[in-house]
């Protein structure tokens, strides 16, 4: 993330105090917490059933549009009747690609507040 202040590009860096980029990786744990980032990464060989990512590419898409590339991906993918965009199922839940996209967002959001540099609105 990066945002301009007078004039002059700065960058905002993770919690680890090193990367600049936050890794579209997200874990959700046993008692349903969210895992973000670089932190989220491990659980990508521990635990892939429940650990996303790339969900962009799954924004908009029926099960037909990536059915050939299901096998790939480590989480599940939904193909309900009735439904016609794929959501995502972790544990016993499921997500669209919509709202882990949102989770991600919070992240950086948070990341963002936790900066002296920016000021965001009262909401």
């Amino acid at each position: 993330m990066a945002y301009i202040r007078e004039g002059e590009p700065h960058t905002i860096k993770t919690p680890d105090g090193i990367h600049t980029l936050l890794p579209s990786i997200l874990h959700l744990t046993e008692d349903g917490q969210w895992i973000t980032g670089e932190p989220a990464r491990k659980y990508l060989l521990s635990d892939p059933e429940s650990t996303i990512y790339s969900v962009k590419r799954l924004m908009g898409k029926s099960y037909e549009d990536i059915k050939a590339f299901e096998h790939i991906i480590g989480y599940k993918i939904s193909h309900e009747e009735g439904r016609e965009l794929v959501r995502i199922k972790i544990r016993d839940r499921y997500f669209t690609p919509i709202e882990v996209s949102a989770v991600i967002l919070k992240k950086l959001k948070k990341l963002l507040k936790k900066s002296s540099m920016v000021k965001f609105p009262k909401q």
